[in-house]
């Protein structure tokens, strides 16, 4: 995975989104930063399917 500029974004997020991939990690025993890597790397492969479900 490349590097990228971190942002904080804890302050304008819903405690129940920050609380998602927290509750994920634990349950299965791996890193937070990993779970949030693979949600990126889903947002990335499929946002124009996102964006098409939204509307």
């Amino acid at each position: 995975m490349s590097s990228a500029a971190r942002e904080k974004f804890s302050s304008e997020a819903a405690p129940e989104v920050l609380a998602t991939p927290r509750k994920i990690a634990e349950s299965t025993g791996r890193p937070r930063h990993h779970i949030l890597g693979i949600f990126a790397q889903s947002l990335s492969e499929f946002d124009q399917l996102y964006h098409e479900s939204a509307k």
